[in-house]
């Protein structure tokens, strides 16, 4: 439970626009894609998103740092509207062009980053107001989020860890020195390999030029994100401790450190201990880079990501199905959709999901009601109700989300998922299957599933009466 930690983030706050669109031309003046824009989208990006990944996570945060008097911050101050971070560290400094980064998405690809920024360091009369705001703050841990931007610098690092402030280092710099004394530097493998000037180092090599750093600059730990290969997290008392990645599909890495650095700092302020806050955080991060645009993760998320979704969190209503479906689509990913009663579930409906879930990414399940099954089949169905056909459903792993929906038909549900694949056995023709025409038209695919012969609710229903 981290719900009483609360944690300090200084660093350099970003503006991420994404600008979100389909290229299928060649511009006519250069041989260059055209993308035709239809959606664009503003988020917290560098120190901000460290913060709203904090208290995605359920803790409290404390945000510092500066934008500019201009368009941008002004957006970028509307990023922050819908989330708990504290923003009252935020200072607007005249003449100053708040950073922002624009990334041009194609169908899920970034295709473009256009990057508009000062480096310019800030004045001291700025620094001093911050620190002081800091140091008011009871909080022990704070995060410095540097991303070369100008908010952080040699002299704000002594004196938070002079203060006895336990600092965390999401570093830009290739000299470490810049953060000397602090309790923990998170570099990549690339940033580490840049500051010792090495070429893809071993484990061994990895481990012995991070002690040789925190020996040359009195850092107490240093936790290496190493990508595919997960994490290496060396402590000075303490052997290497190798986290392997948990990374399931890759879309999106934007922000990964940032997630890294948000929930080891949440845990420890929630007292874990240094090694379980990085597995956690490890978790985090295989979660975060499954999405897409900058994102977050909660402790839900976690919870479902370490030890399987349970089977309430895929029984959705049509709001939370949609959000999910979206910003899968967004990812990328392809969404089946099937549907039916699912009466007594059987070998011949667990082969025919499997197989649906093949053709795709993701299968939504819409379920009839007890209602919709009564006007169907009669008052003697369905034999189970819709709760517990529901979580049965839910408990298979082939199955993501389920739906129930009160008509006779999914047609509406169809119209509102626009799915890629609309599946139903091979006992119908493409022309008898609900919403066919619908997914068509818009480039999507019906595919029929041969049944398993001989196997039927109804059937099943007979052999219990005797009748077969």
């Amino acid at each position: 439970d981290i719900s009483f930690a609360s944690v300090i983030v200084v660093g350099d706050v970003i503006l991420d626009e994404y600008i979100i669109g389909d290229s299928e031309r060649i511009s006519p003046e250069a041989p260059e894609p055209i993308l035709m824009e239809h959606d664009r989208k503003y988020v917290p990006g560098g120190a901000a998103n460290v913060a709203v990944n904090i208290t995605d996570l359920g803790a409290k945060a404390h945000l510092f740092g500066v934008i500019g008097d201009d368009a941008e911050g002004k957006q970028f101050r509307k990023t922050l509207l819908d989330s708990d971070v504290d923003d009252s560290g935020i200072i607007t400094i005249k003449g100053r062009p708040t950073s922002r980064k624009t990334r041009m998405i194609a169908r899920g690809n970034q295709v473009l980053r256009v990057d508009r920024e000062t480096t310019s360091r800030i004045d001291s009369e700025i620094e001093d107001q911050i620190v002081k705001e800091i140091l008011d703050l009871p909080e022990k841990i704070v995060i410095v989020s540097d991303y070369a931007k100008g908010t952080v610098n040699r002299n704000l690092v002594k004196r938070l860890t002079k203060a006895k402030k336990y600092v965390i280092v999401d570093p830009k710099s290739q000299d470490l020195g810049k953060y000397r004394h602090t309790y923990m530097v998170t570099p990549n493998l690339s940033e580490l390999s840049d500051t010792a000037g090495i070429e893809n180092p071993s484990l061994e090599t990895i481990e012995k030029t991070a002690r040789k750093l925190m020996n040359n600059f009195d850092i107490t730990n240093i936790l290496v994100t190493l990508g595919p290969d997960g994490m290496a997290l060396i402590e000075k008392d303490a052997p290497l401790v190798h986290i392997h990645a948990r990374t399931r599909e890759v879309y999106d890495v934007t922000g990964a450190g940032d997630t890294v650095i948000a929930t080891i700092a949440s845990a420890l302020a929630g007292r874990a201990d240094l090694v379980d806050a990085c597995y956690i955080a490890n978790i985090a991060a295989g979660i975060v880079v499954g999405k897409h645009l900058t994102a977050t993760t909660t402790p839900e998320e976690i919870m479902a990501y370490a030890f399987g979704p349970s089977a309430s969190d895929k029984i959705v209503n049509i709001d939370t199905l949609l959000d999910r479906v979206n910003e899968l689509k967004n990812s990328g990913r392809k969404i089946v959709f099937t549907n039916g009663c699912f009466d007594l579930l059987h070998v011949g409906h667990i082969t025919f999901l499997n197989e649906a879930r093949g053709l795709g990414d993701i299968l939504v399940v819409g379920l009839n009601t007890d209602h919709s099954i009564h006007s169907l089949k009669g008052e003697n169905r369905p034999i189970l109700p819709e709760q517990e056909r529901s979580h049965l459903l839910a408990s298979l792993e082939c199955v993501d989300y389920v739906i129930l929906f009160e008509e006779d038909t999914p047609i509406e549900l169809i119209k509102k998922i626009r799915p890629d694949f609309l599946v139903k056995g091979a006992d119908y023709t493409k022309e008898e299957v609900v919403g066919h025409k619908i997914v068509e038209s818009y480039g999507g695919t019906v595919s029929l599933i041969p049944l398993v012969d001989n196997i039927s609710t109804s059937t099943i229903i007979n052999r219990i009466k005797g009748k077969e």
